[in-house]
């Protein structure tokens, strides 16, 4: 553990959505759940997009501050 957080999201979605295009443009029908993560393909793609994003900020800010002005916050903050 590096102490910086992460999205929390399984790669293996998307790869099922994938197969699932796949399998449906091949005329095979697909379960429910994957049908419904289908449906859903351009919401989570957009929520792990600005996830991703705003850790990426996060980490982008907290390195900025400087080492005198993160003690004085720390009481502030969990890390």
């Amino acid at each position: 553990d590096n102490g910086k957080f992460y999205v929390n999201f399984d790669p293996k979605i998307f790869e099922l959505i994938r197969e699932a295009k796949c399998l449906e443009r091949m005329g095979f029908s697909i379960p429910e759940s994957a049908r419904i993560a289908l449906m859903q393909e351009d919401k989570l793609k957009t929520f792990h997009r600005k996830l991703e994003w705003a850790l990426k900020e996060y980490d982008r800010i907290k390195s900025q501050v400087l080492p005198l002005t993160a003690e004085v916050l720390k009481p502030h903050f969990k890390d």
